[in-house]
């Protein structure tokens, strides 16, 4: 892979996340305490604790400490990519990687609308949004051979521009090779 021509690195921007990591915590804390004052419940109560810290993990991991980083890269046959990476500390791990000539739209989405989007029928769809509920969402439409897809990230309206764009420059290129072949 060579040079970036384009790099977002999406962090949680609202608090929310954390209130519900620390709401499940106390939760699980309170439904431990319960476990040894009820006997008679003890196994049931304690599973529903377990779960509650479990569902804290996940919440934790997905939305406090986890960093989107938005790239594309080209390869070494000159095509350029659209990859996703998740950040957690220290550890980065690629997540999504699509041609960029394979998205087709670039929609940008706020809360209502997103709750009344439905995917269609036949597509994946990849959530790699940093924040809990964002006031602003991107969802980006992939069509390739192999999968179909929407794709929700977080960025900044002259971001999505650019990403636009690139798209858009990407896709021609491909037609134009395509035509010469």
């Amino acid at each position: 892979m060579d040079a970036c021509p384009f790099q977002y690195l999406a962090r949680p921007q609202n608090p929310k996340g954390q209130r519900l990591f620390y709401a499940l915590l106390l939760f699980a804390i309170a439904l431990a305490v319960a476990s040894v004052a009820s006997p008679g419940y003890r196994g049931v109560i304690a599973l529903v604790a377990v779960g509650a810290i479990v569902a804290a993990l996940v919440v934790f991991n997905r939305y406090v400490i986890a960093e989107y980083l938005y790239s594309v890269l080209i390869t070494g046959e000159g095509e350029p990519l659209f990859v996703v990476a998740s950040r957690t500390g220290k550890r980065v791990t690629t997540l999504c990687r699509i041609a960029l000539a394979d998205i087709r739209s670039i929609e940008r989405q706020e809360p209502k609308e997103r709750a009344a989007h439905k995917t269609p029928a036949g597509y994946a769809k990849y959530i790699y949004l940093p924040t809990l509920a964002p006031k602003v969402c991107y969802r980006l439409t992939a069509l390739s051979r192999y999968e179909r897809a929407e794709i929700l990230i977080e960025i900044d309206d002259p971001a999505a521009q650019t990403l636009r764009v690139l798209c858009e420059a990407a896709a021609a290129d491909r037609a134009e090779t395509e035509e010469n072949d």
